[in-house]
């Protein structure tokens, strides 16, 4: 990932994310404040939580890479949050956060358990299925905008100078121009280095916001957030809600996106 811009080009004019800044009008902590109001229809995507095994006390080599902080990808497998939920007793709802979903339990170094999930980024697994979703609508080679968290304070964002606010008080995401494809290979390049160097986190090498030019669509991602949120047609959001590899719930406009209030989940 050291050639950046490989994958996207730096957007020189922030007048093309103005209408993102016009339409995030909602109350602080709703779903307005990062995803446009005005869409017909909007969906929550769960990021996975992890399950690991506990490590074998004659596993020499797992406790060296425990000790050295290294993830081990293939011992972790993908958690729900509808499973844990119902594996304790709770019915899953479209508002559930994962401070309750997956509780901060301590435990053992090399012991099993489930960890919570990451924020602020897609696995490949869902975001392969969910690119696919979207370059039914316009190709894989169509032009998108891309923001990205200006708090991860990278080297290779130096170039950057457009920026925008989706709500205010927030810090500012730096934009770039992609297109679908590019972003796909992003994403994959970005795992790789992660795989390479022992984890599995990709912040602040994919976007955190995407949209085309079209202003048909758009997908958050939030940098301190365990969900994306997706707006955009009707058709299209029954579309990404159906995706078997997401794990999706509708949204509505006025969703507290930090707080879990079953209450008023509406199922």
């Amino acid at each position: 990932m050291d050639n950046f811009l490989e994958f996207y080009d730096v957007e020189p004019d922030a007048k093309r994310a103005a209408w993102v800044v016009e339409r995030c009008i909602g109350p602080k902590h709703t779903l307005h404040t990062i995803v446009p109001s005005g869409f017909a229809s909007y969906a929550r995507i769960c990021h996975p939580g992890w399950s690991f095994d506990a490590l074998d006390p004659n596993d020499d080599k797992g406790w060296a890479a425990l000790r050295a902080g290294w993830v081990d990808e293939e011992k972790l497998t993908p958690v729900r949050w509808d499973d844990v939920e119902i594996a304790n007793n709770r019915r899953p709802h479209r508002l559930m956060q994962f401070l309750q979903t997956f509780p901060f339990i301590t435990q053992e170094p090399g012991t099993a358990g489930i960890d919570g999930p990451l924020e602020g980024e897609l696995t490949v697994d869902m975001m392969e299925s969910l690119f696919a979703i979207l370059a039914e609508i316009g190709g894989p080679n169509q032009e998108v905008l891309c923001g990205i968290w200006e708090g991860f304070n990278l080297p290779i964002y130096r170039e950057a100078r457009a920026k925008f606010e989706t709500y205010t008080g927030q810090l500012s995401y730096l934009l770039f121009s992609s297109t679908l494809s590019r972003l796909r290979d992003c994403w994959l390049a970005a795992y790789e280095q992660a795989v390479n160097r022992h984890g599995i986190e990709v912040a602040g090498l994919v976007p955190n916001a995407i949209w085309p030019t079209t202003c048909d669509w758009f997908l958050a991602s939030p940098y301190n957030r365990p969900s994306s949120y997706f707006g955009g047609s009707t058709a299209l959001v029954n579309k990404v809600l159906r995706a078997g590899v997401l794990e999706t719930y509708k949204a509505l406009p006025g969703d507290n996106i930090w707080t879990d209030n079953r209450s008023k989940a509406v199922l």
